[in-house]
């Protein structure tokens, strides 16, 4: 993210200038990163399928590296979408002339990697075949990465609510999109957590409590109600149940 703030005058995406005198140079080499981008859409897709068809027969040092891919591409894109004040500025620049009336975006990045990388964790962590050490490393991956998800989705919606009134239509526009987009990998690492098993949800329950709860209170039904019935099923009053 500092990166991308430190070069917001002068590129995006590693090389699109927004000071460029010439429009018709300007557009080719937007149109050069937007084919840049495609095949990251590709290479997502490509490493997860490898991780989830061969991750019992990958090293773990490779099989950490393509985790590490997935998650580097979440955090590129989500840190270029937060960077609001740089997209309203590529967008005054003409580079989309006929999304005029849209910011530039990575959000299919930013939830393609994400999802994939949740899934391809999900899936390893319930392999009961897979190493012991390599599940646990990665289930430690899977909760760091859930952590920041569920604080960023909370953190997205107030922000929603509060967008100054200069670009306020547009902004929230664009907000109100990605976090639809968003509730759909919150409702899947509800469901995720299902797949681990009453004794790893008493386990790793309680650190994410806190952001459950203000869940609970969030704008969409969508996220809210399979919430509800998770934490009736496993919490009881300020504990996690046994039954």
């Amino acid at each position: 993210e500092k990166k991308l703030e430190q070069n917001d005058k002068n590129s995006v995406v590693g090389g699109v200038g927004v000071g460029y005198n010439d429009q018709g140079e300007l557009e080719g080499e937007f149109n050069l990163v937007r084919f840049k981008c495609l095949v990251q859409l590709g290479l997502i897709k490509c490493i997860s399928n490898i991780c989830l068809k061969y991750h019992k027969s990958i090293s773990q040092g490779n099989l950490f590296t393509l985790l590490d891919i997935l998650e580097n591409s979440f955090d590129y894109a989500y840190s270029f979408n937060k960077n609001i004040a740089f997209r309203i500025s590529l967008q005054k620049a003409g580079l989309l002339k006929q999304m005029s009336n849209q910011l530039p975006s990575l959000l299919t990045q930013e939830i393609l990697a994400l999802s994939n990388y949740l899934q391809v964790c999900t899936e390893i962590c319930s392999d009961l075949e897979m190493n012991s050490k390599s599940s646990k490393e990665i289930e430690k991956k899977y909760l760091d990465v859930v952590y920041f998800v569920l604080n960023a989705y909370i953190t997205k919606e107030a922000y929603v609510s509060s967008i100054p009134t200069a670009d306020r239509d547009l902004v929230r526009s664009e907000q109100n999109k990605e976090l639809l987009s968003w509730n759909k990998i919150i409702i899947n690492i509800i469901h995720s957590f299902e797949s681990f098993g009453k004794l790893k949800i008493q386990e790793h329950l309680p650190q994410f409590l806190n952001l459950f709860i203000e869940l609970l209170v969030c704008e969409s039904r969508e996220v809210r109600e399979p919430l509800k019935e998770f934490l009736l099923k496993y919490c009881k009053v300020g504990v996690v149940s046994d039954d």
